[in-house]
């Protein structure tokens, strides 16, 4: 990240403090591949490799995770609506780069669980820039907030195929697709939260610069979380559907 020559630590992906939170006391998580016929699995699934440098490491902590990682497990603050979730005293600029650090990483990855993610060099470049920088602002016109729009979603399951217990132990690698209008879409669960981000050019660059997407992240001290249906993200419905299948053939060692 800072191109020096510094040694390489063991880096997370996504934050360490999120898998320890998933595993609570077990210390593991069960692993489930959305492939037919693979069993699931019991393992540390502590995904890391050699990507930052101590100082990297330390400055993505400080400046981002130590916030983003916290935001909604913070009760205070957060009102619950019919349709969305408010948490007030939101900071938008950081909260958003936090979310893309992690993309970021996962673009630079060299683990399989995240071979769907694949940024341009250029891009990448420019996104890592951001990071260092704390900024969105690309140059004094452009904004990368305006290009990457990020959306966060309350999942829910209305049909109860699911419970919402089920729905917040759930962590998915990053999942990379193409929405109706071919913007390059990648999108992950974790804590019962869909994290999406979107890739447009607008169809201006004033277009890029004022529209918006469904559930996206503004620069607003509070923020509103639309609850939206997990059989909305069909990649999502289906590994639920695999990981329900496989749990009931008990076609597992766990």
């Amino acid at each position: 990240m800072c191109d020096s020559l510094d040694e390489l630590q063991e880096s997370h992906i996504i934050p360490r403090s999120i898998f320890k939170s998933l595993k609570r006391k077990s210390g593991q998580l069960v692993k489930v591949n959305g492939v037919s016929g693979v069993p699931l699995i019991k393992e540390n699934s502590d995904l890391k490799e050699p990507l930052l440098c101590k100082n990297c490491e330390q400055f993505l902590s400080a400046n981002y995770e130590q916030y983003g990682t916290r935001l909604f497990k913070n009760p205070n603050g957060v009102t619950k609506k019919e349709n969305h979730i408010e948490f007030a005293n939101f900071e938008y600029e950081k909260y958003y780069l936090y979310l893309l650090s992690i993309l970021w990483r996962a673009s630079v990855s060299t683990l399989d669980e995240y071979s769907e993610v694949w940024l341009p060099s250029e891009l990448s470049n420019i996104l890592k820039s951001c990071l260092k920088n704390k900024t969105v602002q690309i140059n004094k016109s452009l904004r990368i907030d305006n290009f990457f729009r990020v959306s966060v979603f309350r999942l829910v399951d209305s049909t109860g195929t699911l419970t919402d217990q089920v729905i917040k132990g759930i962590l998915t690698t990053i999942i990379g697709t193409k929405n109706s209008i071919g913007e390059t879409e990648f999108y992950f669960a974790v804590d019962g939260f869909l994290i999406k981000y979107t890739f447009t050019v607008g169809k201006s660059e004033l277009d890029a610069r004022t529209s918006k997407n469904i559930g996206q992240l503004d620069n607003s001290t509070v923020l509103k979380v639309l609850k939206k249906e997990v059989t909305d993200f069909p990649e999502l419905t289906q590994l639920f559907k695999e990981l329900i299948k496989k749990a009931k053939s008990r076609s597992t060692n766990i």
